[in-house]
């Protein structure tokens, strides 16, 4: 109700709206006592003030606006990540931010890409990717060369494009070996006995006349007591 009372106030004065969401930013909880509800309400709060905040206004309140919003961007939690992305639906914040892309895309742009790392949250992904859209659109050159300063060379790739990598690789060592035992004949079993007697047999055994009676002249095997 109380932002509801500002809100018809800055219809009639305007110029009050930067000092408002400064106010109402210094209301979010600490990040060791996070309160998702409160977040999340609190940066609807804002989005609707920022809709009174004009371009030199908004260079006021960058700073406590950027340090919050990348705060949240950085959560595990999808509630407060998907409400902050909700500014990128309202075209007048979005008319507002493009006029500051060099100060917002490089700030943003680690804790919206979280490493190359996907977020849990397929919505948030989605989102993510819509933004990333828009802001590359306000500023192609701030956005080419803020991706380069994360990911350029030099720098570590992103983790979903080495675990591809990873992937890959084992992918083709297993191919390149299903290969190899399909082409070569398989290797003789050297702990065989079959392999370590080779071609020897018992004497007189399968020779001609040997069977039977007392006329083999192959050696017996000594007997033993």
């Amino acid at each position: 109700e109380l932002v509801g009372c500002i809100l018809l106030l800055l219809e009639k004065q305007p110029t009050l709206a930067p000092k408002c969401v400064e106010v109402v930013c210094s209301h979010f909880p600490s990040s060791h006592e996070a309160n998702t509800p409160k977040e999340v309400l609190i940066v609807y709060e804002v989005s609707q003030l920022l809709r009174f905040v004009d371009s030199a206004g908004l260079r006021s309140l960058l700073p406590v606006l950027l340090r919050q919003m990348v705060r949240l961007l950085s959560s595990h939690n999808a509630q407060p990540i998907q409400s902050v992305l909700q500014f990128w639906k309202e075209d007048h914040i979005v008319e507002l931010f493009k006029g500051y892309s060099a100060e917002l895309i490089p700030t943003l742009l680690p804790a919206l890409l979280r490493g190359g790392e996907p977020f849990w949250n397929p919505t948030v992904n989605r989102m993510t990717t819509l933004v990333l859209e828009k802001l590359e659109a306000s500023d192609p050159e701030v956005f080419r060369s803020a991706a380069e300063d994360l990911w350029g060379p030099g720098r570590p790739r992103p983790a979903y494009l080495a675990a591809r990598a990873a992937q890959a690789a084992a992918a083709e060592a297993a191919r390149a070996e299903a290969e190899e035992e399909k082409a070569g004949d398989k290797p003789q079993d050297v702990s065989s006995l079959k392999y370590c007697l080779g071609g020897w047999k018992p004497p007189g055994a399968g020779g001609a006349g040997g069977g039977g009676g007392g006329g083999g002249g192959g050696a017996k095997p000594p007997l033993t007591a």
